[in-house]
């Protein structure tokens, strides 16, 4: 058997849970029913309100990538919730979904996130009622992909990466750039051969290449691009 081996290239887009307002309240659970001072339309204006109002209905729909919520018995043994899943195979599969108003909450990818707050399918969330929202690190809350108008709409939780996968028997072992993907004269060695991550914000990972081998193009951030920059990008 060929041996294979895995280039990782970190993401700069966060993942998150783009929450409906009734996900925030987590079907109940815990004990602080202090106010927060804002009302959720339909549940209440206080935890304690909407945990009561939640643990009434019983169960949330979440759509999520494969695998995500993997704690739903753990979690419905706590809150008396029981969490109902659907995985969704690609961003616009997970955006179709929840566009049905038959789901709750949504573990989307920041381009999904996008969508789905600019087309108001889900709406901002109060952090107050989430204790360790504070404890998420800086540098992925508040960002364009997971926040409008200056109000979250999820609750990120990390970076992740991209893996550039080969056969040692096809491609050298000490391959250690994308190039192999994204060069004419590389490409031309692997042509119907390659397979790539089939979604539109893979578009990203090809600006951020060209930021690093054209940078006359002037890319400085691969989410914002001017339409030569993306033209350059798709292409």
């Amino acid at each position: 058997m060929s041996r294979t081996k895995r280039v990782a290239s970190w993401a700069a887009l966060a993942l998150l849970v783009a929450a409906l307002s009734v996900v925030a309240a987590g079907c109940g659970g815990g004990d602080d029913g202090g106010e927060a001072g804002t009302e959720i339309e339909g549940l209440g204006s206080s935890l304690e309100e909407i945990q009561e109002m939640a643990r009434e209905e019983g169960q949330v729909n979440v759509v999520q990538w494969a695998n995500y919520a993997q704690l739903t018995d753990e979690f419905a043994s706590a809150t008396g919730c029981t969490v109902n899943t659907k995985d969704g195979g690609s961003s616009d599969e997970m955006i179709s979904l929840m566009q049905t108003g038959e789901y709750d909450g949504v573990s989307a990818s920041g381009n999904a996130s996008v969508r789905l707050m600019t087309t108001g399918d889900v709406a901002p969330i109060n952090e107050e009622f989430i204790p360790n929202y504070a404890d998420v690190q800086e540098g992925i809350k508040g960002k364009d992909y997971n926040s409008l108008d200056g109000q979250p709409y999820g609750v990120p939780h990390g970076r992740g990466p991209n893996y550039l996968m080969f056969r040692t028997d096809q491609v050298p072992e000490d391959t250690n750039s994308w190039n192999v993907i994204w060069d004419d004269a590389e490409l031309e060695k692997y042509k119907g051969k390659i397979s790539i991550y089939d979604d539109s914000i893979f578009i990203a990972d090809a600006a951020v290449y060209l930021k690093a081998t054209q940078p006359d193009l002037g890319i400085e951030n691969p989410y914002f691009l001017d339409q030569e920059q993306f033209d350059a990008a798709v292409a």
